[in-house]
């Protein structure tokens, strides 16, 4: 299951910036996205602990794609600032016991 969902959570972000028009930002994003890649997996191993913490995951990617599509740039960039914020600070207790 969370292969999956990994694999669909790249996807669902490449999507977004795909239309940068930066091919150098578009390779450097994929460089560090896969670099991140060891920790995103053990971050979900011992976070996502159900189908409800998917499911708010689920409901917070809906609300970006909502203000994405509606071109709302402040209301996208402060959700996609706080789902960065969210993940980036969760993984620190986490891989500092690994």
């Amino acid at each position: 299951m969370l292969d999956e969902w990994d694999q669909r959570h790249q996807a669902f972000h490449s999507a977004i910036v795909a239309g940068c028009g930066s091919h150098y930002l578009l390779q450097m994003r994929e460089r560090l996205f896969d670099l991140a890649a060891r920790y995103r997996f053990i971050w979900l191993r011992e976070t996502v602990l159900s189908v409800e913490m998917l499911e708010d995951k689920h409901i917070q990617h809906h609300t970006l794609t909502e203000a994405i599509l509606a071109r709302e740039a402040a209301r996208a960039s402060e959700l996609m600032r706080q789902h960065l914020l969210q993940h980036l600070l969760t993984p620190i207790p986490i891989i500092s016991i690994c």
